[in-house]
């Protein structure tokens, strides 16, 4: 595993969590072509609380977002792994993103991931990812650094 990850790493992680690594590491590059590959085509993403109201992202919307994240939002991404929990098809994680922002600002947001998997041909593919987030800290960094790209003459679109 890279240096973008770190924290409670199993030794020895089974498919399933290697996979998941897989993607934590991608999401950390900005690396889509990665990301495309573990999504399965059905993939859907959603994210809680339901204070949000965000609904939920087909793998298309999804890497559309990611690739607006690390063109617009941040220059250095990663992650410090509390725990990671699995059972049959399905790997928790609890993290902290570890980030700066395009404005030089760092952004550092506890959430959990929620997993599910699927193995088709012997190759196992994320079906689905739930994301439970600190909605008020995500809303008040995204305005701020909103607000600091405007500032400096930037034109963000994905907030």
């Amino acid at each position: 595993m890279s240096a973008k990850l770190r924290g409670a790493i199993p030794t020895h992680p089974s498919a399933q969590v290697q996979t998941v690594l897989r993607w934590l590491e991608a999401l950390s590059d900005g690396d889509i072509e990665t990301l495309n590959e573990l999504l399965a085509p059905e993939f859907e993403s959603r994210m809680g609380p339901e204070s949000v109201k965000k609904p939920a992202n087909s793998k298309e919307a999804s890497l559309e977002f990611l690739k607006a994240l690390n063109k617009q939002l941040f220059t250095e991404m990663s992650f410090d792994i509390h725990e990671i929990i699995e059972g049959e098809g399905r790997v928790v994680v609890h993290l902290t993103t570890d980030g700066k922002t395009i404005t030089n600002h760092p952004y550092k947001h506890k959430l959990i991931q929620i997993h599910h998997l699927k193995s088709e041909g012997g190759k196992l593919q994320i079906t689905s990812v739930f994301e439970f987030m600190d909605s008020l800290y995500v809303a008040g960094a995204f305005a701020a650094e909103k607000e600091r790209q405007t500032a400096i003459g930037l034109e963000p679109t994905i907030f």
